[in-house]
């Protein structure tokens, strides 16, 4: 999802300018606000001059030295919801309020299923002009949603993947290890239902190629969907595309691994099942087309580095 640039942000010039006005009516400088808080005078600048987007801790430092009795918190408050794209504010309004959500991917893990490398990773990969302490604050942000949301009662979360989903981990071990782990997790505790749709099924019988989806079941049995791009999306309301993408979703379920399945597969990847990692580890490469002939230096398809 891309996000809003700091200074094209309203929430966050508004906290620029009351942390200026705040620090000016206390008589201190940048640099001794810095200080007391224990960042750079630099840091103080940008923000006032809405370059970066506040942390929490820098929130709650800054109330304290202020004496701003809660003040600059309560902003930063909606600097947070303000740091998703406006076509984005809806759906993130209405997720705490779902009872159910029905979400599928082709390409990656869902967000509200990844394990913190995966998306320090994925957020790395996306925003490579980023600094670390954007990407930080990304990543503690993703995981304090998460956490919020699978710890709540609502919503159910019913996913779908694709086996390539999975197959693109292959080459990070680790990572892989992390999210299947992350992936049975949540699914033994029966909050969450996972189904893998195999490489083996044809193109031709696949309903899912043409891109991700979530579709939200609300309180009041209405439903809304969201669609999402690589810099666009959009909140789908009108009943009958909301009953197609429904549709679509149980075509999905028709052609994936059924959640036991989904289970099985999972704990083999991770090498549960025999006791070692190579049977589905190898399979996985196969199905991904990548060289299983071992060699780091291997890229897809058995073609060398150079080629």
């Amino acid at each position: 999802m891309a996000r809003v640039p700091p200074a094209e942000n309203p929430a966050i010039r508004r906290f620029g300018r009351e942390l200026s006005r705040l620090r000016n009516l206390a008589d201190m400088s940048q640099s001794q606000l810095a200080r007391a808080i224990n960042v750079s005078g630099a840091l103080v600048g940008h923000i006032e001059r809405a370059e970066r987007t506040p942390t929490q801790r820098f929130a709650s430092k800054a109330d304290e030295v202020l004496e701003a009795g809660g003040y600059l918190t309560g902003l930063w408050k909606d600097v947070q919801q303000a740091a998703y794209p406006e076509y984005a504010g809806s759906f993130m309004q209405a997720l705490p309020h779902a009872l159910m959500m029905r979400d599928y991917h082709p390409m990656i893990v869902p967000g509200l299923l990844q394990c913190e490398p995966y998306i320090r990773a994925f957020c790395r990969a996306n925003n490579p002009m980023e600094t670390d302490d954007y990407i930080d604050r990304v990543v503690e942000q993703r995981l304090r949603r998460q956490e919020l949301l699978i710890e709540s009662d609502r919503p159910v979360i019913w996913a779908i993947i694709t086996e390539a989903v999975l197959g693109s981990l292959v080459r990070t071990p680790d990572i892989l290890g992390r999210q299947v782990g992350r992936l049975l997790e949540l699914t033994s505790s029966g909050r969450v239902q996972l189904q893998v749709i195999p490489a083996t099924v044809r193109f031709d019988e696949h309903p899912g190629m043409d891109g991700p989806f979530t579709i939200l079941s609300l309180p009041d049995r209405q439903e809304v969907a969201y669609l999402e791009g690589a810099a666009t999306g959009d909140l789908v309301t009108e009943a009958a595309a909301v009953e197609r993408l429904s549709l679509k979703f149980g075509s999905l379920q028709g052609v994936a691994l059924s959640p036991g399945q989904t289970t099985k597969y999972l704990k083999n990847v991770r090498g549960e099942i025999d006791g070692q990692h190579s049977v589905a580890h190898l399979e996985l490469q196969q199905r991904a087309g990548w060289s299983l002939r071992g060699g780091g230096g291997d890229s897809p398809n058995g073609a060398g580095a150079g080629h």
